[in-house]
């Protein structure tokens, strides 16, 4: 539609859309982070927060997981991370690439570079193998309704919150219109 609206002089401003090539016309602007910064954000907080060196990254082959990936990528290649990249199709089994991180990484940080579907499935099925994160995510990790995907599984029914403890998932924040409370926050 970018492109549409720029043809017609028009201007578009993105609420939610995070894909890099959004803005790639004169008149569609964003109002938050794009996808290869959320990935350049999760290999920080991975090295600088959690302190890890080592991830098994989970990517997604769409225009979404490569936008992450190489965001990812390129920093951790500057930050010294030893990552294992595995690459899946959209409508691959995801259960297959979640038995193969178990079996070689059981206790390295994983990295979803992938949407929700993928991801809830991929989540559910690593931690059912053993596989203890910690977990990162994108945008579609840090959402409430990334969640309730997982609501009706017996594990969550016993233990709310089973597969997200351990889980830290992006969420948008625009500072200049938080309350008090969050710009305080944001502070520390």
């Amino acid at each position: 539609e970018g492109p549409i609206f720029a043809r017609a002089g028009i201007a578009s401003l993105t609420t939610t859309a995070t894909a890099d090539a959004i803005t790639q016309n004169p008149t569609t602007f964003r109002v938050i982070f794009k996808n290869s910064d959320q990935g350049e954000l999760l290999a920080t907080y991975l090295y600088r927060v959690l302190k890890q060196r080592q991830a098994s990254v989970l990517v997604v082959d769409s225009g979404y997981g490569r936008s992450l990936e190489e965001g990812f990528r390129r920093t951790a290649t500057k930050l010294g991370i030893n990552a294992q990249y595995y690459k899946f199709k959209p409508d691959d089994e995801v259960d297959k690439i979640a038995q193969k991180i178990a079996a070689e990484n059981l206790n390295v940080p994983v990295i979803f570079l992938t949407l929700d579907g993928e991801g809830s499935r991929l989540l559910k099925t690593l931690h059912k193998l053993g596989v203890k994160g910690p977990f990162l995510g994108g945008d579609a990790f840090g959402d409430e309704s990334f969640s309730q995907r997982l609501k009706d599984e017996p594990e969550e029914k016993r233990q709310p919150g089973y597969f997200t403890d351990g889980l830290y998932g992006l969420s948008p924040m625009i500072l200049d219109s938080a309350d008090a409370e969050i710009l305080t926050f944001a502070e520390r």
